[in-house]
């Protein structure tokens, strides 16, 4: 929950929030920390949002509302509303229902695809320092090839100059001499 974010702009004490993670863990979320705005708008976010707890669940927004040490008014993914007083509003339309929940997955998302666009720029930062070992291993490569066929053309040179000729000549003993 980015329940740190929204804090400064709401009434609500840190210890009902605090209590509120308590009794409701991850099903319940300050409706600030569910809806992106700019900072110019912080103020009317919070006025409209408020103390508002936004939960999946009937039985979290109960626990949330109902709590006496919490006592926030809460409203589920589903459109119910629940209030301290005691006053329950229900539900939204069926086309209409979970726009929050929507606006929080939309967030997560957008943070999943934040870390993977990050991930791909460390992958891409790989691959230009892989392409540069593997040119460098080809220039070597080819200048590896060149080097052994100079070093086989000079062989065959070797072999069929005169002076090669006559050092063979000179080392192997005279085979039609007759004692």
């Amino acid at each position: 929950m980015k329940w740190s974010l929204c804090t400064s702009l709401i009434s609500t004490s840190p210890q009902k929030l605090a209590a509120v993670k308590k009794v409701a863990s991850s099903r319940a979320h300050l409706a600030l920390s569910l809806v992106g705005y700019s900072e110019d708008v912080a103020r009317a976010m919070a006025y409209v949002f408020g103390d508002t707890i936004i939960c999946d669940d009937a039985e979290s927004a109960k626990a949330v509302t109902f709590n006496k040490v919490i006592g926030l008014k809460s409203v589920t993914v589903q459109g119910d509303v629940y209030d301290p007083s005691g006053l329950l509003s229900g539900g939204s339309a069926p086309s209409g229902s979970g726009a929050l929940l929507r606006v929080q997955e939309l967030n997560e998302v957008e943070a999943r695809l934040d870390e993977a666009v990050a991930a791909l720029r460390e992958v891409e930062k790989v691959t230009v320092s892989n392409q540069a070992s593997k040119d460098l291993w080809r220039k070597l490569e080819r200048e590896l090839e060149i080097k052994t066929h100079e070093l086989r053309l000079l062989e065959e040179q070797v072999e069929s100059s005169n002076a090669s000729r006559v050092s063979h000549c000179i080392c192997e003993p005279p085979t039609d001499i007759h004692p």
